[in-house]
C-alpha cells in the first residue's frame, strides 16, 4: 500500500492485515488510538517510546500494514484526520485493533485492560489523597458535580455513587445554565473539588464551539495553550488548576510571558485557583488566585486593545464569587505551604512507595515546603519529556537524572550549578567518593546522588539444581558463564527455560568494562565503540542469542522481557542492576544467589543510578527549598530507608549505622556483593553525546544480536556516527 491508499478506512486496513500483526503491534496501536492527533505528528521512535517497545517497532508495524516505512504510515494517519475520514477515532477501528491484540480471547483482553488500568491507580492516586477527599465529603450536606468531555462521565458516575451512599448529590453537567446557580447555592460552607484531565480542548463544549472571542488563538483553533480569554465565554472553559508558586518570567526569545503567582493558595493539594495567562509580549500576565483582585507583577497596568470587547457574564461572576467564598472556607485554619517544588522522578511500585515515604518525612520536618512528586516514567521518558517541557516552559523544579544523561542538560544551562549548595552542606563529607563524583560535570556539581547501583549477576539456584548443578560452578569469566548457561539450556530448554537472560544496556556496559574496554572513556572522552576489546565483548554477548541460543530474543527488543522471565523462573541467570534486588528476592526467595560481575580480562563495573538536579528556570526560593529536599533525601536516615526498601546501594557513609540499614545488611547477604564490588567500580562518561549514543545503541545491539549485521562492521559504523555527533554537539 502506498500513500495514495491513505483514504482507505483504518479499520479495514487493520482487519486486512490482522494475521500479520504481533502483540508488540497491539501495544503500538493502543498508543495510536488513545491520541490520534498526537500520533499523526510524532515520529516512529516517539510512538515506540510511549508504547514501551523497541524504537524500530513502529517501522515494522508500518511495513506489516503495507507501507514503505513509518513516514508513509504517518502520512496516511494525517490524511484520515484531515480529509474527513476520521476513522482513527471510530468504534469500529478501535474494535479492530482490540481484535488484533486479543490473542487469548476478546473477553480476556477487556478484563486484562481493566485490571491494568486499576493497577495503574497505585502510581497515580495515593491513599492519603483519597482519605483527605473522603474527609471533605464526609460532612457534606449537598454535593454538586460537573465535568466536560471525559470528565462528564466521571461526574455522572460520582453523582450516582454518592446518591446511593445517601448523599444529596447532583450532576450539573447536563444543566449548564444552572451550573453557576447550583455552585452558588452551596453557600459559604461549600467546598469545590475538581478532577482535572489533561487540557480538554474547546471542541468538547459544543454549544460554544467556534464562537469568536478576543484573545483566542489567531489561527482560530484550540492549540492546547493557555491564553487570556478562552475561546468560549462563561465558566465552562475557565480552567480550575492548582496555582504555581512562581513569579512572572519573560521569554524574550518566544515573545511570551509565563504567569507565576507570588501569592500562594493555602494547602496546595486541595485548594484551587483561577489562573489567567497571556500569550503576547506586550501585555503583562494577570492572575486571579482564589477569585482575588488582579495580581499585578509590574507597576504599570498594560494597555489592553481588546478591553472594550471584554464583558464578564453574570453567570461567571456568580460562579467566581461562590468558588472564592468556598475556597476561603476550605482553607481556613489549614497550614500554609510557603513553597511548592514540582519534582519529576522515575520510581513506581515498591520503589515509588519508599520515595513517597521519604517525601512525607521531609514535609513533616519542613511544613513550609511541599514536594509535588510526579512519576514520569523511566530514565528515557524523563529525558524525552524534559526536552519537550523546556521550550514549552512547563519544566519541573527538580528532576531525577540518570548519571550519564544529565551532562546534556548541564551543558545547555538547563540545570543549576549546585556546587555552592553542596560546599556549604555537611552532607558533602558524608557522601562516598563514588557517589559525589557521579554528580560532577566539567568541574561543577549539577546533581546530588539519590540512587546508586552497579550491575551484578543474579542466579536461580533451583534451576541450576534441576539442571544437575547442585553446587554452583565458578561464574567468573565469559567462558564459565556460557558453559553453565549451555548446561541449563540442554537440560531444561525443552520446558521453555533459558540458560540466561540477554544482557540489558547497563549489563552490556559492564561486560565491555570487564573485557578491559569502554564505550567512551570517562576521563579523556575518547570514543572506544570500535576498539578491539569492545567488539570482542559484543561478539560474545550476541552469541548468547543467535549462535548458542541460551538467551531469548524477546529480551533483545525489550529488555524488561528477560528481567520478567528471570523473575518468573524462566531463565537461570540475569545480569542486572542492584536496583532489581528487592523484587528478585521477593520472586525467588532463598533460591536467589547474587554474585559479582565476571572478570574476563579485568575486574571492572560501571556505576549507575541517578541523582536529583534543580532546573535553572526555578525561582531562588524554590531552588533553596528543592535543595533542602535533595539534602534530606541523601541523608543517612533517608538513604537507609531507600537502601533497605529497594536494594540500591548506600551513598552515605553513615547509612550503615542506621538500625534499618544494619538490619538489612545482616539479613540480606546478597546486598553486600554490590557494596564489595565498589572497589572495582567506576563512573561513566557524561558529555552531551552520551545521551545520543545510549539511545542509538539499542538498534545496533539488536542488529548484532539477531545476526543481522557483523559486530565489527556495525560497531565501526556506529563509532563513526558517534564521533560525528560528538563534534556536532560540542
Amino acid at each position: 500500500m502506498t500513500h495514495a491508499a491513505s483514504q482507505s478506512a483504518l479499520n479495514a486496513l487493520l482487519t486486512r492485515n490482522a494475521e500479520r500483526l504481533t502483540a508488540t503491534d497491539g501495544r503500538l496501536l493502543d498508543v495510536l488510538l488513545q491520541d490520534p492527533m498526537r500520533a499523526a505528528l510524532e515520529n516512529g521512535k516517539e510512538i515506540s517510546d510511549r508504547a514501551g517497545v523497541h524504537p524500530a517497532s513502529a517501522v515494522r508495524l508500518a511495513q506489516r500494514l503495507g507501507f514503505d516505512g513509518y513516514p508513509a504510515f504517518r502520512a496516511f494517519l494525517r490524511a484520515n484526520l484531515t480529509e474527513g475520514g476520521r476513522d482513527f477515532g471510530t468504534a469500529s477501528a478501535r474494535m479492530a485493533a482490540r481484535l488484533v491484540r486479543a490473542e487469548d480471547g476478546l473477553l480476556a483482553s477487556v478484563v486484562e485492560g481493566e485490571i491494568a488500568a486499576l493497577e495503574a491507580l497505585r502510581d497515580t492516586v495515593t491513599d492519603a489523597r483519597i482519605r483527605a477527599c473522603a474527609e471533605v465529603l464526609r460532612g457534606a450536606r449537598r454535593v454538586f458535580l460537573f465535568g466536560q468531555g471525559h470528565a462528564a462521565s466521571l461526574s455522572k458516575l460520582a453523582a450516582l455513587r454518592l446518591g446511593r451512599s445517601g448523599y444529596d448529590a447532583r450532576d450539573l453537567g447536563a444543566e449548564r445554565d444552572r451550573m453557576a446557580l447550583g455552585a452558588a447555592g452551596a453557600g459559604a460552607g461549600g467546598c469545590p473539588l475538581a478532577v482535572l484531565l489533561p487540557q480538554a480542548p474547546c471542541h468538547h463544549a459544543d454549544p460554544c464551539r467556534d464562537r469568536p472571542q478576543p484573545g483566542r488563538h489567531p489561527a482560530g483553533a484550540d492549540r492546547r495553550w493557555r491564553h487570556p480569554d478562552p475561546p468560549c465565554p462563561g465558566p465552562f472553559h475557565r480552567r480550575l488548576a492548582r496555582a504555581h508558586r512562581r513569579d512572572t518570567v519573560a521569554d524574550g526569545a518566544h515573545g511570551r510571558r509565563q504567569c507565576r503567582d507570588p501569592r500562594p493558595c493555602a494547602d496546595r493539594r486541595r485548594a484551587l485557583c483561577w489562573r489567567r495567562w497571556t500569550s503576547t509580549a506586550n501585555s503583562a500576565p494577570r492572575c486571579r488566585p482564589n477569585g482575588s483582585r488582579r495580581a499585578r507583577h509590574n507597576n504599570k497596568k498594560p494597555p489592553n486593545p481588546n478591553a472594550a470587547n471584554k464583558r464578564k457574564t453574570p453567570m461567571f461572576d456568580t460562579l467566581k464569587t461562590a468558588l472564592a467564598t468556598s475556597l476561603l472556607a476550605l482553607t481556613a485554619g489549614t497550614a500554609t505551604a510557603d513553597v511548592t517544588v514540582e519534582f519529576w522522578h522515575s520510581f513506581s511500585g515498591d520503589s515509588g512507595a519508599v520515595l513517597d515515604e521519604i517525601v512525607a518525612d521531609f514535609e513533616a520536618a519542613k511544613p513550609g515546603i511541599e514536594i509535588d512528586a510526579q512519576h514520569i516514567g523511566n530514565y528515557n521518558d524523563i529525558v524525552t519529556k524534559l526536552q519537550a517541557a523546556i521550550p514549552a516552559r512547563r519544566a519541573p523544579d527538580a528532576v531525577i537524572m540518570e548519571v550519564t544523561r544529565y551532562g546534556l542538560f548541564a551543558d545547555r544551562g538547563v540545570l543549576t550549578d549546585l556546587t555552592g549548595y553542596l560546599d556549604a552542606d555537611p552532607l558533602k563529607d558524608d557522601l562516598f567518593d563514588f557517589a559525589r563524583e557521579v554528580g560532577v560535570y566539567e568541574g561543577k556539581n549539577f546533581i546530588v546522588p539519590f540512587n546508586s547501583s552497579t550491575p551484578v549477576l543474579y542466579v536461580n539456584t533451583a534451576l541450576f539444581a534441576e539442571a544437575g548443578m547442585e553446587e554452583i560452578p565458578p561464574l567468573t569469566d565469559f567462558d564459565e558463564i556460557l558453559s553453565a548457561a549451555q548446561t541449563v539450556q540442554a537440560e531444561l530448554g525443552g520446558e521453555g527455560i533459558f540458560g540466561m537472560a540477554a544482557p540489558g544496556q547497563f549489563a552490556r556496559w559492564g561486560l565491555i568494562m570487564a573485557n578491559d574496554s569502554d564505550l567512551i572513556d570517562s576521563v579523556s572522552g575518547e570514543i572506544l565503540i570500535d576498539a578491539p576489546n569492545t567488539i570482542e565483548a559484543y561478539e560474545w554477548m550476541a552469541s548468547l542469542v543467535h549462535e548458542h541460543k541460551v538467551a531469548s530474543v524477546d529480551g533483545v527488543s525489550k529488555e524488561n522481557n528477560d528481567r520478567d522471565a528471570f523473575l518468573a523462573g524462566k531463565a537461570a541467570m540475569m545480569m542486572n542492576s542492584t536496583g532489581n534486588y528487592r523484587r528478585s528476592k521477593d520472586a525467588l526467595g532463598d533460591d536467589l544467589l547474587v554474585l559479582p560481575m565476571p572478570c574476563n580480562k579485568t575486574c571492572a563495573a560501571p556505576i549507575g543510578g541517578a541523582g536529583i538536579g534543580i532546573l535553572s528556570t526555578s525561582d531562588d526560593a524554590v531552588k533553596d527549598a528543592a535543595y533542602q529536599f535533595i539534602s534530606f533525601a541523601a541523608g543517612a536516615e533517608s538513604n537507609a530507608k531507600w537502601f533497605a526498601g529497594t536494594g540500591y546501594m548506600p551513598i552515605n557513609r553513615n547509612t550503615a549505622d542506621q538500625p534499618l540499614a544494619a538490619k538489612a545488611l545482616e539479613g540480606e547477604p546478597g546486598i553486600t556483593v554490590a557494596i564489595e564490588q565498589l572497589d572495582v567500580a567506576r563512573g561513566r562518561p557524561r558529555p552531551p553525546v552520551v545521551t545520543w549514543m545510549r539511545a542509538s545503541e539499542y538498534d545496533v545491539w539488536q542488529a548484532i544480536s539477531l545476526g543481522q549485521r557483523d559486530a565489527e562492521e556495525a560497531l565501526t559504523d556506529f563509532a563513526t556516527r558517534t564521533r560525528n555527533e560528538a563534534a556536532r554537539t560540542n
